[in-house]
């Protein structure tokens, strides 16, 4: 019998708020909320996909989760060490096992650099290993991301959206890290290009055990690459279950609209532009109702939805949703 996956990450009731005053210093602060007290764990060894509509609070998720933005409250724990109580040189240190994969392969990556610089910057700043031993680990990475190891002496715009992502993950890989955030990974990538780096990422965890929490708007990635999945709306976790479960038996009315407005080749299908027009647009964070944040926009809005904000709660083995109604 296998033991059970331990908890890698734990993060509770975590917020990002932002405040601004319009461009006018006179006015009253108006609060954005990004993040708005999400709660989840993450399993070793698995991959956790958050997904959801652009400005759901996805991408400023993973922030908060690296680091790399501050959050306003809650509290994020890697392996038992509460990420948001260490700083400075404690937390440099730390950032060596967990690595972040960035969305865009023609930005993220320094065009005055080549290559195997950028590979082994990490390993520089953690100072890891001797000059020799880092040199060795870049070609070890170029070959384990399927790239030639003579590739280190040229610069990003000499390779393809492909090969530069392909870079982008031998970065993140080069100071063994336990856990990868994967911000939009694939989508600036053509489909065949997208499908060998999700085979590329999964036969990386298959082979190293790693970790990966995993940023999406696009269903058919998430369903593909991860175990449990969490469905995100205005800042807040709508719907969580074991991946297989929420593609099968979607709970939400959010999560159904986002399921049905996948592209099919069905004729008789509304067009996917269609079927997320009928539940119309997505309100701004500041914008964010009392009651269910997605009652404006709900087929099965009652009084109740908009008096009342549902809490997650249980629908099924290890899934949860927040509605009053899902049932």
């Amino acid at each position: 019998m296998t033991e059970p996956a331990s908890i890698l990450v734990s993060v509770r009731d975590i917020a990002v708020h932002y405040e601004s005053r319009g461009g006018n210093p006179f006015a009253a602060k108006h609060v954005t909320r990004a993040v708005d007290g999400i709660s989840f764990d993450v399993l070793r060894g698995t991959s956790f996909g958050i997904v959801g509509e652009s400005g759901s609070g996805k991408s400023t998720t993973a922030s908060a989760l690296m680091r790399l933005t501050d959050i306003t409250s809650g509290s994020v724990s890697f392996d038992g060490t509460p990420l948001d109580a260490i700083a400075g040189e404690e937390l440099r240190k730390f950032r060596r096992r967990m690595q972040m994969v960035f969305q865009d392969p023609y930005s993220s990556l320094d065009p005055r650099s080549r290559v195997g610089d950028i590979i082994r910057e990490p390993l520089d700043i953690q100072r890891i290993g001797t000059r020799g031993e880092r040199e060795q680990r870049v070609t070890e990475l170029l070959e384990l991301v399927g790239l030639r190891p003579d590739m280190r002496r040229l610069f990003p715009h000499q390779f393809s959206g492909g090969q530069r992502q392909r870079i982008g993950i031998a970065r993140a890989l080069a100071t063994y890290p336990e856990l990868v955030v994967c911000d939009e990974p694939v989508s600036a990538l053509d489909v065949a290009v997208q499908a060998q780096i999700l085979n590329l990422l999964k036969r990386l965890q298959r082979e190293r055990g790693l970790t990966f929490i995993f940023i999406s708007h696009d269903l058919g990635v998430i369903r593909y690459i991860c175990d449990h999945v969490a469905v995100m709306y205005l800042g807040k976790i709508i719907e969580t279950a074991d991946a297989k479960a929420l593609f099968a038996r979607p709970a939400h009315p959010y999560t159904i609209a986002l399921l049905e407005a996948r592209p099919s080749i069905h004729a008789r299908e509304r067009p996917a532009a269609a079927r997320m027009r009928a539940i119309g647009e997505l309100p701004g964070h500041a914008d964010s109702p009392e009651g269910c944040r997605f009652a404006a926009r709900c087929p099965r809005k009652q009084d109740r939805c908009i008096r009342e904000t549902p809490t997650l709660r249980q629908v099924g083995k290890a899934h949860q949703v927040a509605c009053h109604f899902a049932d």
